[in-house]
């Protein structure tokens, strides 16, 4: 199996530099373009590669829905919700500007260490690693070896995942978050371990 993660397109709060985790900001106009770019090529490497898009899935929030659905109008895929891999929930955070916030020393540590400090009211770092992993192995037993899989989500999910596969301390996942619209893959093979095929910034 071949799971391809996409960050979603440019939302509202990335644009006003806002945080986000599980507020629900729409896409920003450069969002919905950019999305809508990337669903055109993505039909055009899976038609000219003979390969199906066998499947959508998506978070329920709507910088993420929207962008599975540009990428469904274009391949005709169909569109599963997803809710496990929601972003991390930040708590007191959202919505506040990162410029704000950059330099308090909660901010600063949980940038450094995840796991030392939970943002007040937010989301515990490997419950939440716990969480989205949970989804995508759902994801994977639900569809078959040969399928060709899209996943639209978040930043902390993406960079969450790509840790848990390289069975590398949770931390680091600070550091592998994607670009808005990067495609990250993954192989699945037959003993169900995950491999990281690329990771695109």
């Amino acid at each position: 199996m071949n799971i391809y993660f996409i960050r979603h397109g440019e939302s509202q709060f990335n644009k006003e530099g806002k945080l986000q985790g599980q507020m629900d900001p729409p896409l920003s106009d450069k969002g919905e373009e950019t999305a809508s770019s990337l669903a055109r090529d993505m039909k055009e490497t899976f038609v000219s590669s003979g390969r199906e898009i066998n499947a959508i899935y998506s978070s329920p929030l709507k910088r993420a829905k929207e962008t599975a659905d540009a990428i469904s109008g274009a391949t005709g895929a169909p569109v599963r919700m997803a809710p496990n891999l929601q972003e991390i929930r930040l708590g007191d955070w959202e919505g506040r500007k990162i410029s704000n916030i950059a330099k308090t020393p909660q901010f600063i540590q949980w940038r450094k260490n995840p796991q030392s400090i939970t943002p007040p009211g937010g989301e515990e770092i490997k419950n939440f690693q716990d969480r989205a992993v949970t989804g995508i192995k759902k994801i994977i037993e639900d569809n078959s070896q040969n399928d060709n899989i899209i996943v639209v989500t978040h930043g902390g999910v993406i960079g969450a995942l790509i840790s848990y596969a390289l069975k590398e301390d949770i931390s680091n996942s600070m550091k592998r978050v994607p670009d808005n619209l990067s495609i990250t893959s993954m192989e699945i093979d037959g003993a169900g371990e995950w491999k990281i095929a690329s990771d695109l910034k």
